[in-house]
């Protein structure tokens, strides 16, 4: 997989990193536009009144997000993900370790998570195509077919877990350790959680006090009301009075 990995010439390197970490963010922001309204590959034209595309880059970006989205679903968000981290390491001329091993984690989660996607039956890119594009539907039905849903969901998760493992930092044992934490003297994740939902509720309160405080400050005091004296006490002043 020398393909992958970053030559000597630095330049060069910085060059081919540049070109990469563009074409990623041209895909990126073309995905995150895209508009089943476009001219497309569904679409054969807009309507006359409809005006430019709605996509933010254009017609081509409108061609490219809707030929990811059919083919992968949510998933073809991983495509810029990978192309950004694989152009950044160019970028620095950083070496990519196991680039064997990466290549074959990418492409299991290319795969694996548009199936899973699919049998988890999340709501449609942009109400118009399937979440796990053409590439989940097919696997997932070959899956359940084959496992029942149970077993498709188990082993569609497994391949994510393991794709994850060849392209990350993902540790089972950590996962493990991970999970197992909130019920250690540390507390974990959920402990983390609560800590930090106390402080922001904490915060939020006395960020209301002080504005509570700062308009009473501009409108000034409230004027105490004048309390009615009733005849038994108007009595008792007489009589104190001499009267």
């Amino acid at each position: 997989m020398r393909i992958l990995t970053p030559t000597e010439n630095r330049r060069l390197n910085e060059l081919a990193g540049f070109v990469g970490i563009t074409i990623a963010v041209l895909l990126a922001l073309s995905m995150l536009s895209f508009s089943p309204h476009d001219a497309s590959l569904n679409v054969a034209a807009p309507p006359p009144s409809s005006g430019p595309a709605r996509n933010w880059i254009g017609p081509v970006g409108a061609h490219m997000a809707d030929l990811l989205f059919q083919l992968a679903g949510y998933a073809a968000f991983l495509l810029p993900i990978g192309i950004l981290l694989l152009s950044l390491r160019w970028f620095k001329s950083q070496a990519v370790e196991s680039p064997t091993g990466k290549t074959i984690g990418s492409v299991l989660l290319l795969f694996s998570v548009p199936a899973e996607l699919a049998l988890l039956h999340l709501p449609d890119v942009r109400g118009a195509l399937p979440p796990g594009g053409l590439l989940g539907s097919v696997l997932a039905r070959g899956l359940v077919a084959a496992l029942n849903p149970v077993g498709a969901h188990l082993v569609a998760l497994a391949c994510v877990l393991t794709g994850l493992f060849l392209t990350t930092r993902f540790s089972f044992t950590l996962a493990g350790k991970w999970l197992r934490a909130p019920m250690g003297a540390g507390g974990g994740i959920f402990s983390v959680v609560l800590a930090r939902w106390n402080s922001w509720r904490e915060q939020r309160e006395s960020a209301r006090m002080r504005r509570r405080v700062e308009t009473m400050k501009i409108a000034g005091r409230p004027p105490v009301p004048r309390q009615s004296i009733t005849a038994d006490e108007s009595d008792v002043e007489k009589a104190v009075s001499g009267d």
